[in-house]
């Protein structure tokens, strides 16, 4: 084997061995943190960020109402970044808990629905 193939190795063996402590720090530490998951709190939780997406779209929809193209004012466009604020960090925390769960860091509940 060439020195540049037992590198490869030496690297390939080193992220596997990383990647397989990283993920057991993080079932050690989010597991305890989250409740074991079952599907409808997951939905619940679906639903919730549906609807602060439409809070925010109906925000971006009101500000769309002024009369003959006026501009919107401070107030709207702040009460329109508050409601897309809103609903990016709970989209993201949403991605967030997927993921957690693909990859087993939160156990999922036995118990039906």
């Amino acid at each position: 084997m060439s020195c540049y193939e037992d590198e490869l190795r030496r690297q390939q063996q080193f992220m596997r061995k990383a990647e397989m402590l990283i993920s057991q720090a993080n079932c050690e530490i989010i597991g305890p943190l989250i409740p074991d998951i079952n599907e409808e709190r997951v939905i619940n939780f679906a639903r919730a960020v549906a609807h602060l997406r439409g809070r925010y779209l109906q925000a971006a929809f009101n500000i769309s109402n002024v009369a003959d193209g006026e501009a919107p004012s401070d107030a709207e466009i702040t009460n329109l970044r508050k409601y897309r604020d809103i609903y990016e960090e709970a989209k993201k925390a949403y991605e967030e808990l997927t993921h957690a769960i693909e990859r087993g860091y939160i156990r999922i509940s036995d118990q039906e629905t």
